[in-house]
């Protein structure tokens, strides 16, 4: 076909000017279509959102405590961009593996959040040690659920 490539009906072809419009295409709409999911939990407050977030964690792992820590809790709410999450799990918790099942099960709350999750054992060895994560989050972050009680 004296070097012309046909365009498969919904694939994309490597480097010609109707695959690069396809992918184009792809991409403007991808991010027409995330910008009206941002828009609609726009209207959504921090808090509500914090809530929201909490009680889908409690309704999928059931934590023993969960800590707001970052700019959630040191920021107003106009310029807080990420949720920052301590989960304190009990003992037998895998801790890897709840953070990723909880990350396909959560889906999207309203902002970009992040997840630590540490188990009691962690908190009681290494809460108190500066060099350790844990010691800061403990000391200026906020408890906003507790179950451990």
């Amino acid at each position: 076909m004296n070097g012309v490539r046909r365009i498969p009906k919904f694939g994309l072809a490597g480097n010609d000017v109707y695959g690069s419009l396809h992918i184009s295409f792809v991409k403007l709409f991808s991010q027409h279509l995330i910008k009206n999911i941002l828009m609609s939990y726009s209207e959504k407050s921090l808090e509500e959102i914090i809530t929201t977030l909490c009680e889908k964690i409690v309704a999928n792992v059931n934590p023993l405590r969960i800590v707001l820590f970052g700019q959630a809790v040191t920021l107003s709410s106009e310029s807080v961009e990420t949720l920052n999450l301590l989960l304190i799990m009990p003992n037998e918790t895998h801790r890897r593996k709840t953070a990723q099942d909880l990350r396909k099960s959560l889906g999207f709350v309203g902002m970009p959040f992040d997840i630590i999750v540490a188990t009691t054992e962690d908190i009681e060895k290494y809460g108190e040690e500066p060099a350790m994560i844990y010691s800061s989050i403990l000391k200026e972050g906020r408890e906003i659920y507790n179950n451990s009680k």
